[in-house]
């Protein structure tokens, strides 16, 4: 029916059900009860996106025939229902302004817990850092040999407490379980400080963003962490989503 969400969405999740199957329980209200559950379904679909940061549209204007051939459907089936599911046009906005101030971003600093931090959320982060020609460097509260939980190694080359938070444009803290040993650390404390005095970016993942709500950046701000943070970022002011990631706006 050229709807165009079902086309531009990346998942477009098609709900069918046969009435000739339910009626051999159900009788006469057979057709009733198949669309009850499956207005249900959508529901739920559609909670779930929610609960994801996504967004849903359901649509019931459909060729009922095409579709159950494209979608290949044995023959009881009835193609109902295609909610379609993506992100929001606005948070896809939000993704380019993103980019945009990624590009502006020439040197950044790594804080790493001096052990017991995430392998992949630094070496991953780096390597993308890496190939987009952005200059990095880690510091932590030591220098030298860092150990990763996974076993990984890095290297500290500056110590938190020579840090000129001047001379980069972004500051990404590794979580980790070594991360709760910089929870209350006034140097690593007053480097978010700084960093958000000075418009910097500042970026958090898994369980460091404590470290940012503890700083006080975060009162009022969309944040989210491991699930278990959930007390300790509320009580620190921050408005926990849960979700898979959450960005301030850029000032």
């Amino acid at each position: 029916m050229k709807q165009g969400p079902v086309e531009d969405a990346p998942c477009d999740i098609v709900i069918a059900g046969s009435a000739r199957k339910l009626a051999a329980k159900y009788g006469n209200k057979a057709q009733k009860f198949m669309l009850l559950e499956a207005g249900h379904v959508a529901e739920n679909i559609q909670l779930q996106a929610v609960s994801m940061g996504l967004a849903s549209l359901p649509v019931g204007d459909i060729e009922i025939r095409n579709v159950a051939r494209v979608c290949e459907m044995p023959g009881e089936l009835e193609p109902l229902l295609i909610v379609c599911v993506g992100y929001p046009f606005v948070t896809q906005k939000t993704q380019d302004q993103s980019q945009t101030a990624v590009d502006s971003v020439k040197k950044a600093v790594f804080i790493v817990p001096p052990a017991q931090f995430a392998d992949a959320e630094l070496f991953e982060t780096r390597r993308i850092l890496d190939e987009a020609g952005i200059t990095n460097v880690v510091a932590s509260s030591k220098i030298g040999v860092l150990l990763g939980g996974n076993g990984g190694i890095a290297a500290s080359e500056i110590s938190i407490d020579k840090l000129r938070v001047e001379d980069y444009d972004a500051a990404i803290f590794i979580g980790g379980p070594g991360a709760a040993d910089y929870y209350s650390n006034p140097l690593v404390l007053n480097i978010v400080r700084e960093a958000s005095a000075r418009n910097k970016i500042v970026a958090a993942i898994s369980s460091a963003p404590v470290i940012l709500a503890n700083a006080g950046i975060l009162r009022g701000i969309r944040a989210t962490g491991l699930p278990q943070q959930r007390e300790q970022m509320k009580k620190a002011g921050a408005q926990f989503t849960g979700t898979a990631v959450e960005r301030m706006a850029w000032l």
